[in-house]
């Protein structure tokens, strides 16, 4: 019921929570390279397993985001295009 919820969330769930929500984030973002924990995360991922499989030919390994950058699309294009 829109009656009983409405109050609810715009008077107290979104006037708090993102404040609280920011400042969590904040403590977990990645300063020295000024991006998300999850990026940080998907990049170092990629560069290990780039390095495990290093010896096997013909095998590329890079990274993306379903939603944000750089893309699905976008990283698929590009191997694609280097064969």
């Amino acid at each position: 019921n829109k009656a009983i919820w409405y109050p609810i969330l715009y008077g107290l769930v979104l006037t708090t929570r993102p404040k609280k929500s920011g400042a969590n984030y904040a403590r977990i973002w990645n300063r020295q390279r000024d991006e998300s924990p999850l990026r940080t995360y998907a990049r170092a991922q990629s560069e290990k397993l780039t390095e495990a499989l290093r010896d096997l030919p013909g095998v590329t390994v890079d990274w993306a985001m379903r939603y944000g950058n750089p893309s699905t699309e976008s990283v698929a294009k590009r191997l694609v295009a280097q064969g």
